[in-house]
């Protein structure tokens, strides 16, 4: 499978031209679902000059094996006290299966909360499409911190 590698500087104004689409919408919170969505919100809410940021922390895969797990899970949450009558960004850097994103929403809808999603990156059939997303594509992509 090709690869897309990016450097800082590809990265940085892809993320910056990201913000501009969601310059439309208003957000009180930006939670990233770590650890992948720390970078891309840090940009994101400096652009949109949010400081409410929280996160969520996820694990996919297996840290020892890389090996996928049979399900998502949440380690960390965000207070739904906190959120609740907010206006949420969920930022994550790329949607591959949608299946964390999809996770994280479900806890969302359980708990009430008005959410939007966002990922710089969508995977061409994944099966959650965010509301916002700057390209999709079926490469793997590199990105600099990798």
């Amino acid at each position: 499978m090709s690869r897309i590698k990016l450097t800082w500087n590809q990265y940085n104004s892809k993320l910056q031209n990201f913000a501009t689409l969601l310059k439309n919408d208003e957000f009180d919170y930006i939670i990233p679902i770590a650890r992948g969505g720390w970078v891309p919100a840090l940009i994101i809410s400096h652009e949109l000059d949010v400081r409410g940021v929280f996160s969520f922390g996820t694990m996919s895969y297996d840290d020892k094996s890389d090996e996928r797990l049979t399900k998502t899970v949440i380690c960390q949450i965000p207070s739904p006290k906190e959120l609740k009558g907010k206006r949420v960004l969920i930022v994550d850097d790329i949607v591959d299966t949608g299946r964390t994103m999809s996770t994280v929403t479900g806890w969302l809808t359980k708990h009430k909360v008005k959410y939007k999603t966002a990922a710089l990156f969508k995977k061409k059939g994944a099966l959650f499409v965010p509301d916002y997303y700057w390209e999709e594509n079926k490469q793997w992509i590199q990105l600099p911190y990798e």
